[in-house]
């Protein structure tokens, strides 16, 4: 099964991070963790004190659909102030390549160059390195699978312990990660008696970021994954985590103006597809949000996350800038956009 991140800009290698299609958060954090109480002249002052920060052009991803009838079950929070992070710039070079390839055991061969990324491709394995967000991936020729359940699965311990221990063993572990779970690769197919079975092809453990400042993350990252096949063998491995640095304090739009934002249009709607217009939200709280690999991301800013369900009875999530439009300048996604593979098979 092979899950396609849309908003992703280049062709990477089969071990692209395992993330789904739709956006993701990781963490918990409570519903209103930041002071969302400011008043209007400390709002105004904070403000003048400020210059707009660079965000990605909304909507970001998502459904087609627009709710333009929302009605909000729950209290939506006052405008307030939260911290605004700054994305570190990563240096990819051919000298920082080859050392991680070396650290993995990928030895020998030239460092190659596309226009995204660089790598280098060794008898057993290729380590690729996305040149903007510096994204690694480890990927063994073991990872494209030969199409055959596997015969030796352990148990979850298993794998997470030796996912942690394969991270620590080479330097690619990350301060805040914790252990978000494990998923698998299956095929199904009729047994001897004609009864389908389901059995899994590889196993994927997934690691995530601890809140920042109080709040979870949502988007794409930060995310670890590490594959396993037969055996329990590690056989792959994809990091994507931004660095981070404390910028300065932000105000945050109202709830009530973030909701009128979704229902404009102004946001990322994550939900299956519906042409009902109507909808109630049941749960609201702000996240700090990551862009894709490959995107030029400058700044992590805090964004509204609304959940709830339309008129038909589907479930929805909603994405909107938390800060207010004159305190952001748009920059478009890289170009050109492409889908791509973002999980192994």
């Amino acid at each position: 099964m092979r899950f396609v991140q849309v908003l992703r800009r280049a062709s990477f290698p089969m071990c692209a991070l395992a993330l789904m299609a739709f956006v993701v958060g990781c963490g918990t954090s409570s519903e209103t963790s930041q002071d969302l109480g400011g008043g209007s002249d400390s709002t105004t002052s904070l403000v003048a004190s400020l210059t707009p920060v660079t965000l990605l052009q909304e909507p970001v991803s998502g459904s087609v659909a627009q709710l333009s009838e929302l009605v909000a079950k729950v209290d939506l929070p006052d405008s307030g102030s939260v911290m605004v992070y700054r994305v570190k710039t990563t240096q990819v070079n051919e000298d920082t390549v080859r050392a991680l390839a070396n650290r993995l055991g990928v030895t020998g061969g030239a460092c190659e160059e596309t226009p995204e990324s660089l790598y280098l491709r060794g008898d057993q394995a290729t380590v690729t390195v996305d040149k903007v967000s510096g994204a690694v991936y480890y990927d063994t020729a073991a990872l494209e699978g030969t199409g055959r359940p596997l015969e030796d699965v352990r148990d979850d311990g298993y794998y997470q312990a030796e996912a942690e221990k394969f991270l620590k063993d080479h330097d690619l572990w990350r301060e805040d990660a914790v252990y978000a779970g494990i998923s698998q690769e299956t095929v199904t197919a009729a047994d001897s008696q004609g009864h389908d079975r389901t059995q899994p092809l590889s196993i994927h453990v997934q690691f995530c970021s601890r809140p920042l400042n109080g709040l979870s993350w949502a988007g794409v990252g930060p995310k670890i994954s590490v594959f396993f096949g037969e055996a329990g063998a590690v056989i792959g491995a994809a990091i994507y985590w931004p660095t981070v640095e404390p910028y300065k304090e932000y105000p945050t739009i109202s709830g009530e103006e973030a909701l009128a934002n979704i229902m404009a249009g102004r946001g990322t709607i994550v939900m299956a597809e519906t042409a009902e217009s109507k909808g109630t939200v049941e749960k609201v709280e702000l996240v700090y949000w990551c862009d894709p690999v490959g995107y030029p991301q400058r700044f992590v800013a805090p964004y509204y996350k609304m959940r709830g369900k339309t008129a038909d009875g589907k479930e929805f999530t909603a994405y909107t800038r938390a800060l207010p439009a004159d305190l952001v300048v748009e920059t478009l996604p890289p170009s050109p956009l492409q889908p791509v593979t973002t999980s192994p098979r």
